[in-house]
C-alpha cells in the first residue's frame, strides 16, 4: 500500500468556484532553515532560504486559493490538511501526481516556501524589509507533464531602489508592506501567466 493512501482518506475536500477543469491545490513544502540557498525543487537553481513560521504555508496557500478563485481558469479542489505527508516531502512529483490521480483531477498545483519573513518595522520605515521565496508547479496527471512553473524569491525594496517595480508601491500605497500583502502581490504577479485548463 502506497504512503499517501492513509493521508487520502483523511482528506475533506472542498470545491472553490472556478471554471475549467479540477486542480488540485495541495499543501506546500517548507523548505526554509538558516538563512542562506536552498535548491529549488524543480528545473534546478537555488532559491534564497530563511525563516518560515508556522501556520504560513497554510497562509500562503489560502492566498493562492483565492487569487486563483479570482482569475476563474480552473476548479480548485483543496485537501484540508495540517500537514504534507511524508511522501510528498521524499517525491513530491510523483506523489503529488498519485494524489491527483486518485482524485480524478486534470492537474495538481504544488509548491514549496523557502522563506517567509516579516519585516522588522513599521509601514512608514523598516530596518529589515519582508521577503517571499517561493516555488509553485503546475503537474498535469495523467503525463506529469509541467504545465506552469514559477519561482518568486523577493525581497520588498524602496521606490527609489526598483523604480521599475514601481507598480507594486502603487496598488498597495506608498509603503512598506507586511509579508502577507507582499505575498499577495507577489502572486498576484506570478498568476498572470497562469494557463488555463479548459
Amino acid at each position: 500500500m502506497k504512503a499517501w493512501v492513509p493521508f487520502l482518506s483523511l482528506l475533506l475536500l472542498f470545491p472553490l468556484q472556478g471554471w475549467g477543469k479540477e486542480v488540485v491545490l495541495l499543501p506546500l513544502l517548507v523548505r526554509g532553515g538558516v538563512e542562506g540557498e536552498a535548491p529549488a525543487f524543480w528545473g534546478g537553481g537555488c532559491l534564497s532560504r530563511g525563516e518560515v513560521p508556522p501556520g504560513a504555508p497554510e497562509e500562503v496557500r489560502q492566498l493562492l486559493g483565492r487569487k486563483l478563485r479570482e482569475l476563474r481558469r480552473c476548479e480548485l479542489v483543496s485537501p484540508e490538511v495540517d500537514e504534507v505527508p511524508q511522501a510528498m516531502a521524499s517525491a513530491p512529483l510523483e506523489a503529488s501526481r498519485e494524489i491527483g490521480r486518485s482524485l480524478g483531477a486534470e492537474a495538481v498545483l504544488l509548491g514549496a516556501l523557502y522563506r517567509y519573513r516579516e519585516r522588522e518595522g513599521s509601514a512608514l520605515g523598516v530596518m529589515r524589509p519582508a521577503a517571499v521565496s517561493l516555488e509553485l508547479l503546475l503537474l498535469r496527471v495523467r503525463d506529469g507533464k509541467v504545465l506552469w512553473h514559477v519561482r518568486i524569491d523577493e525581497e520588498q525594496r524602496s521606490l527609489s531602489e526598483d523604480l521599475f517595480k514601481v507598480g507594486r508601491f502603487l496598488r498597495k500605497g506608498l509603503r512598506w508592506l507586511t509579508v502577507r500583502e507582499f505575498t499577495e502581490v507577489l502572486l498576484q504577479e506570478a498568476l498572470k501567466s497562469f494557463p488555463s485548463l479548459d
